[in-house]
């Protein structure tokens, strides 16, 4: 092979390569507006009512929006018991803090 002829293959190897990554940049960018757009799930303050039930339909959301970070029930259950309990101890610490006010 003479000098042109490699010449040529590196420049359409740096072409392809381009390409290549700019076609990666692109199925990136489509896969991203074709993900659920949901966000992480807020803290509950310890009320009562609509703020636990939206609490309650966030975790819901989070479970059914992610069904690969949860590969079966078990993991689910799992995440929104985890969820729950960490709610419960912010609570705890809410009325044990109000009641060491009073």
């Amino acid at each position: 092979m003479d000098a042109s002829k490699v010449e040529k293959l590196k420049q359409h190897m740096v072409y392809m390569i381009r390409a290549l990554v700019k076609e990666k940049s692109r199925h990136k960018q489509a896969k991203a507006k074709l993900a659920h757009k949901i966000g992480t799930l807020e803290e509950v303050d310890g009320t009562r009512g609509a703020k636990a039930m939206k609490s309650s339909i966030q975790v819901e959301l989070y479970i059914a929006a992610n069904p690969s970070m949860l590969p079966d029930n078990r993991c689910g259950v799992l995440s929104a018991l985890e969820t729950v309990y960490t709610n419960y101890i912010l609570i705890y610490q809410l009325y044990t803090a109000q009641k060491a006010s009073l």
